[in-house]
Parts: C-alpha cells; structure tokens; sequence
C-alpha cells in the first residue's frame, strides 16, 4: 500500500501524549518549572486543569526572577540598565517580586489542595520588600490543607549568588527582621515532615502535629520552645534536625523519655551564652549527631539500641578544668554503650582521660563499637587518648583516621596537656612504647581507612604501629591530597618505606591512592 501525503500530514498532527493516563502526564509536568504549567494548560481542554492536580508543588521565587534579569530591562523605565543603574535593579527585583507573589496566589487559589503531597516554597525574605500578610496567607493554606510534607526557606542561598554574579545586591535581613511563622489555631492531621529555613518559629503557634515524623530546622530562632514540648506537641516525632538554631540554655533538658530515634544538633547555641544543657533519655535512639556544640555534663541515658553516632562536643580551653570536661565527656560517652558506629572530632578527643593505658587496664567503653571514625591533626595533644579509645574497644572491625592538618592547632595543643595525660609523656617514642597487648588488634580489626595522608612522622607510625599488632589485618586503605604531597616524593621515599614495614598479618593488603582536593 502506497503511503499517500494526506496519510503522513494526518500521522504528523496525531497526539500520542493527551490520550495517556492522568498519573503519566503528572509525572511529566512535575518535570516543567511552573512557569511552563500555564504554558502546557493552554494546549487543550485535556491539559487545562490538569496541572492543579499535581502532588508536588515547589515554588522558588528564583525560578520568577531569572527571565526578567537576563531581560536586561528596566519594566519601569523601559532602558537598558548600565552596571551603576541602581534604581532600574531595584524596579527588576520589585518586578519578579510581584509576579512570584501573583503567581504563587493564582496556584494555591486553583489548585486542588487535596492531590498536594509535598509544597516547598523559597524567597529571599526582606523585611521591607515582602509583605508579611500575603505570606501568612499563603502558609495559612497550606497548613489547613492535607499536605503531607511542607519546606518553607526564606533564604534561597543559589538567588543570592546569582543576583551578587549579576550586580544585585541584597540587604541582609537581622534576627529581628526575620519572618516569623504566625500563630495558626490549627492541628495538621496528614503532616509528616517539616522543613524551616531562616525564620523565627513557635512550636505553641500550633495545637497539635498529630502525624509529624521529621522536624528540620536550620538557621532558626526556637522562641519559647524545648524538647518537653516538643515531645507534647509532635507525639510521633522520630527525626530532630536542628543546624545553626538559637535554642535556649536547657532545650534538651526532659526528665521523661524522649522517643525519638534520630537527632542531629549542628552548631546550636543559646541568644546570649555559649554552653547549652543536655539531659535527656532516648531509649529508641538509633542515630546521634551532635557537631560544633559547647555542651556542661552532657547526658543521654537509655539508649539500648544499635547506635550511629557523631560527636564533636566543644570544650572550654582551660587546662585547669580539663579533668572536670574529661570526666563529664566520659561519662556522656558512657551512656552510649550500644554504639556501633561512632566518629569523633579532635576537640572531643583531647578532653578524654586516657586512664585505660595509664593503669594498663582494658577499661571497656564501647563494648559493642565495631567501626571507630577519627577526625585528628595528629598532634601530640591527641595521641594517648586515641590510644586509649582503640585499648577501650575490644570488638572493634574497621578503624577511619581523617587527617585535617588544621586540627593539629585546635583545642588544647601542647606538652603540658600532654604531660597531664601521662606523666613523663615522650612524643618522639610514643608509639615504639605501646607495647602491651590489644584486645581488638589480637582478634578484630580487619580494615584501616587514612585520608589526608601528608607522610608526617606521627602518620608514619601510626600505621607501622597498626601493621605491626593488627593479627587479623585484611586491608589498609591510604589516601593522600595531591595539593599536600608530591605524588613523585611519594612514590620515590615514603611509599617504599610503608611498603616494608614489618606486617604481622600476612593476609594484609596495602593500597595507596591518591584523592584530589575537592
């Protein structure tokens, strides 16, 4: 049969994509910007009405802002704006204001709030330039609607990078002009996750989040707030994420349990002080983060189940209460006897006592650990305790050392701290003298990871020391930093003398890679 010209004009103008299930042509509008969903609602009758019925909507005022810039057009004066044209900026950025405003009312308006499963907004927020009624609406929505997950940012760190390359620059907004998230008499029944970036929040703005699983906050102001209520408020909260927040001094005081089972606290601090209080009991607890934070006898009790960890609790540099912080931290470590998983940070290490090696006593403290994680300087200052830490560790399997040479100058760094560890501390033999028998070295490390690797002297007999005790050593891992460390110095002295350090293991392999700067 002869394939005529109206038969191949017909098969051109045949549409394949509008007579395909709801669900498909969703799952392909979820791919467009939302500036493109009113372009694709004026195909057809099929596609006009469709895009309210998209489940996830994400709203960026970056996304309104980008066409008008790269217009290059004042929309007030009509001129092309020369680099001092500061007026014709601002007329720009007012511009994309007001039309992300009118396009985030229009959505919310005709959209169905029922299909939404997930809304992220994100705005650059300034006191001055948005008007805080017109948010609170828009949040009003989406807390009374059935939304499962919400992300609001009020911050959108890629807009103010792409307005500084394009010549805009942005007032910074101060504590005191940050959004606050309004008093909503509201219970959401169907949130289970939410996210604020940049503002102040009330956890008592609200009656109740019934289903809320995940809390993250970052860059936070927590007014009137503490895990007690927290815990009364959000009963089914599993996940705590807190980064960079003002929390007040004794937020993580709770005399009753607290039952999550992941809590990350970055950087946290109270308005007007340094240290915070920490006192609670978590017995579903299965993942511990607490970085950057400057905690007074720090306790977490009833953890019984396996445990991730990451602690990098700062401490006060004063030599005359490095006992008190050393025992205070101990007995926090303590209280997390389920660990398996655990990584520590110089500041934390230098503040444990190494009492197991000066009474050459094996006290146990992590008797389930088995992958220990070291970020380090390797300075005499840390040494006996990461001893200490692999002589307390009977079970350990896999040994991490991260050498971040910036680490060698923080904290506590110098003899005398060291000589309080050990009397008579002689850096130079320090190694040669570990000559007593270790448990997890005789019967369980099998792996040892070094990043960082610059060939210094305390990196060198670390690892002749670990090849040398190590009787079930399967693999040892060494990445070095191009930028620190010729590859041909390298490969010509120090690879050569690894290579022939005395292994009691004979299944233990060696590798030695190099790993560029990031």
């Amino acid at each position: 049969m002869v394939e005529t010209r109206g038969m191949k004009r017909r098969a051109r103008t045949v549409d394949y994509i509008s007579p395909l299930p709801d669900a498909i042509l969703l799952h392909i509008l979820s791919f467009l910007p939302v500036r493109d969903w009113i372009v694709v609602s004026c195909i057809s009758k099929r596609w006009r009405n469709l895009w309210t019925q998209i489940s996830n909507l994400t709203l960026t005022e970056l996304e309104t802002i980008r066409p008008l810039i790269s217009k290059n057009k004042c929309p007030i004066c009509r001129a092309l704006p020369s680099p001092n044209s500061t007026s014709c900026k601002l007329h720009i950025i007012e511009a994309a204001r007001i039309k992300f405003g009118n396009s985030v009312d229009r959505i919310l308006l005709l959209h169905s709030g029922c299909t939404i499963n997930k809304f992220h907004l994100s705005l650059n927020y300034e006191l001055e330039g948005w008007h805080s009624r017109r948010i609170d609406t828009w949040l009003k929505l989406a807390f009374t609607s059935n939304i499962e997950q919400i992300e609001l940012s009020f911050y959108d760190r890629k807009m103010e990078v792409y307005l500084r390359r394009h010549g805009f620059h942005r007032r910074h907004a101060y504590q005191t002009q940050l959004y606050e998230i309004p008093h909503h008499n509201v219970s959401p029944r169907l949130l289970n996750s939410l996210t604020l970036h940049h503002c102040k929040f009330k956890v008592s703005s609200f009656k109740r989040f019934e289903s809320l699983r995940r809390l993250v906050l970052k860059q936070v102001i927590l007014h009137d707030t503490s895990v007690t209520l927290l815990a009364s408020r959000c009963p089914a909260l599993e996940d705590l994420h807190l980064e960079l927040c003002i929390i007040s001094h004794d937020f993580l005081v709770r005399e009753e349990d607290l039952m999550i089972k992941r809590l990350l606290l970055d950087r946290c601090r109270p308005q007007d002080m340094l240290t915070i209080q920490m006192a609670i009991s978590t017995p579903q607890l299965e993942s511990l983060t607490i970085v950057g934070c400057f905690a007074t006898t720090p306790y977490v009790g009833k953890v019984t189940k396996p445990l991730h960890a990451l602690i990098d609790i700062r401490t006060i540099v004063d030599n005359s209460r490095m006992n008190e912080q050393g025992i205070n931290l101990t007995s926090f470590l303590a209280g997390l006897q389920s660990c398996r998983s655990l990584r520590l940070t110089s500041w934390s290490i230098q503040a444990l006592p190494a009492e197991g090696i000066m009474i050459r006593q094996p006290l146990v403290l992590f008797p389930h650990l088995i992958h220990l994680s070291l970020a380090v300087g390797l300075g005499k200052q840390e040494l006996p305790s990461i001893v200490d830490l692999i002589w307390r560790c009977k079970n350990l399997e896999a040994l991490t050392i991260e050498v971040h040479k910036y680490l060698s100058s923080v904290g506590l760094n110098n003899q005398e701290h060291a000589n309080q560890v050990i009397p008579g501390f002689d850096e130079d033999n320090f190694w040669q003298s570990q000559d007593w028998p270790y448990c997890c070295l005789q019967t369980r490390l099998k792996r040892v990871i070094m990043t960082g690797f610059t060939g210094t002297k305390h990196e060198m007999n670390i690892l002749h020391f670990l090849l040398a005790k190590a009787d079930v050593l399967e693999r040892v891992s060494i990445s070095y930093t191009l930028k620190n460390i010729e590859p041909s110095i390298l490969g010509q002295k120090v690879i050569h003398e690894i290579m022939w350090y005395d292994r009691t293991s004979k299944a233990a392999q060696l590798w030695i890679t190099p790993h560029p700067p990031k």
